[in-house]
């Protein structure tokens, strides 16, 4: 007898963290709190500071609020909290923020790779295209793109019917691990399960990439070796902030076949 989503409500199970209890209490809550409180100081610092109100620290200040707000309302209720049975709604409340969040950070380096380009390719210019409005303009958009498309993706698990396991096996309430548990038509969960990691990881680190290409090429132009590395060094925080997001994120994708979120010892 198949379920729908009211009905199965009470009834999904998060089993990541089922048999790793121990490991997951031995996670040190001092890091989540170290996260807020130094995002909190970047974003009273930008504010603070009038020499960091320019249009590239917008950026920054969106990157730590992004930060923030994945910390303290995601990770404690997935690491801290042992909480294995959740609410049909709250799990999709819970998706909504998980991949709002994470698609975000992801834009924010997208944005602050324009600001690279511009200001390494373009230096004339960079003054007329990175202003304050049109930087609001660009996270404003992200803003709401993204929450247009995760609400969407988050409205059609709502039509799916459960007939047997409501258990996902993860961490959290993962988009693709929720739409293969139901038995009627997934079509557009389905579509959706490969528009979200195109928009989260794909598109951005693709534009990433080609934005520092483009770069290296303008940096060839650059006379003395003094002037390329000037260049470069403005880039150094941003590309460790790339290496960071992307890289456990790709490692994951490559290795997700072999990986079971149970299996981690």
């Amino acid at each position: 007898m198949c379920r729908d989503a009211e009905t199965a409500k009470n009834q999904i199970q998060a089993m990541g963290a089922s048999r790793n209890e121990t490991a997951v209490h031995r996670l040190p809550s001092h890091r989540v709190i170290f996260s807020v409180l130094a995002n909190t100081a970047v974003m009273a610092v930008i504010c603070l500071d009038p020499n960091l109100r320019t249009p590239k620290y917008i950026i920054v200040f969106n990157l730590a609020f992004t930060d923030l707000f994945s910390n303290s309302a995601l990770v404690p209720n997935v690491f801290l909290f042992n909480h294995h049975l959740i609410p049909y709604n709250d799990c999709l409340t819970f998706l909504f923020f998980c991949y709002t969040c994470l698609s975000m950070q992801s834009l924010n380096l997208v944005a602050l790779s324009y600001d690279r380009l511009i200001a390494i390719g373009y230096p004339l210019q960079y003054h007329v295209k990175i202003t304050h409005r049109s930087m609001f303009c660009v996270i404003a958009s992200f803003w709401l793109s993204i929450v247009t498309v995760v609400l969407i993706a988050a409205g059609l698990l709502t039509r799916l019917s459960f007939c047997q396991s409501v258990v996902i096996r993860s961490y959290f309430c993962d988009h693709g691990q929720l739409y293969r548990l139901a038995c009627n038509d997934t079509t557009p969960s389905f579509i959706m399960s490969y528009l979200l990691p195109a928009l989260i990881l794909w598109f951005p680190l693709i534009f990433i990439v080609c934005t520092y290409l483009y770069i290296s090429y303008a940096l060839s132009k650059v006379t003395t070796v003094q002037g390329r590395l000037k260049a470069l060094k403005t880039c150094t925080a941003h590309l460790s902030l790339v290496a960071i997001y992307f890289i456990p994120i790709l490692v994951t994708f490559m290795l997700q076949k072999n990986i079971h979120p149970n299996d981690i010892p």
